[in-house]
């Protein structure tokens, strides 16, 4: 009994035995979609599709910067990075949400969207766990790109969370430093701004940021505590340095970091836009 053979294969005689052969087209055919799919990857900043023909799926590269996490908030799409477990909580999270503009190459194309809108999801954050604690005598590096919609909307001289690290599972819990987001009451739009904080009173001087604008921004977490810091970074290659200012990050350990939005006044939305992140302990 005959079966149908697959495409691309033919029986020829030789020497009175009948021989399976593939056509020689075929191997010309699969070097060149190898060939186009590397011309494809070379192009793409973003995760790209080339498989088969003895390909394999290509991703997205993100930099190898923190000795802690490395990630590109794409979730389950299997962009690069370390591709860690983020749990949500209440509210409105989403991973691997396109990036708007023109993201910046570490970026990938996708990241983590916090949306809060007061009386609706006031908070909405997402964890990762580090799955033990990092002692506050070790100066830690948090750094993320954040993009800011003018969908924001915050009650004049507010003042928001953005990101916290601490040690609990909890956002407000056992803070040892975080960043917020504050609109300064002045100017139309208002004037928005970030600066660094404890879980307390202690907090530096706000660093004037833009809507639709891509940032990278530092938390420093120093093992002097009066020296942990605030930096914010724009631009395509993070050439215009906007500044730094420190405050005094409390003594407690962290193990988690939360990156989300929260409301607290009638009114407002707060809409923020991950782009990359990575931890390290100099």
């Amino acid at each position: 009994m005959f079966r149908q053979l697959p495409y691309g294969y033919t029986v020829q005689a030789e020497h009175g035995r009948m021989v399976i052969k593939m056509r020689k087209f075929l191997p010309i055919i699969g070097l060149i979609f190898l060939l186009l799919c590397a011309a494809v990857e070379s192009q793409a900043r973003g995760a790209a599709a080339c498989a088969g023909a003895g390909g394999s799926v290509a991703t997205c590269t993100t930099p190898n910067n923190g000795d802690e996490l490395d990630d590109s908030l794409a979730g389950s799409t299997a962009e690069g990075g370390d591709n860690v477990t983020w749990t949500t909580g209440s509210g409105s999270i989403t991973l691997g949400y396109t990036l708007p503009g023109t993201p910046h190459a570490d970026d990938c194309t996708t990241g983590l969207r916090a949306y809060a809108v007061y009386g609706t999801n006031n908070t909405s954050f997402a964890y990762w766990n580090r799955g033990s604690q990092i002692s506050y005598e070790a100066t830690t590096n948090i750094v993320f790109d954040i993009y800011i919609p003018d969908t924001v909307v915050i009650a004049d001289y507010g003042t928001r969370d953005l990101v916290i690290w601490n040690n609990s599972t909890t956002p407000y819990a056992q803070i040892v430093g975080k960043i917020r987001i504050k609109n300064n009451g002045s100017g139309t739009p208002r004037q928005i701004q970030l600066f660094g904080a404890d879980g307390t009173s202690n907090s530096s001087t706000a660093i004037n940021i833009s809507r639709n604008t891509l940032y990278r921004v530092t938390l420093h977490l120093d093992a002097t505590a009066a020296s942990s810091s605030i930096n914010v970074k724009s631009g395509a290659t993070w050439g215009t340095d906007l500044g730094t200012q420190t405050f005094t990050r409390s003594d407690t350990s962290g193990q988690y970091l939360h990156m989300g939005a929260t409301t607290t006044a009638e009114s407002e939305v707060i809409d923020a836009i991950y782009g990359y992140v990575y931890v390290n302990t100099p």
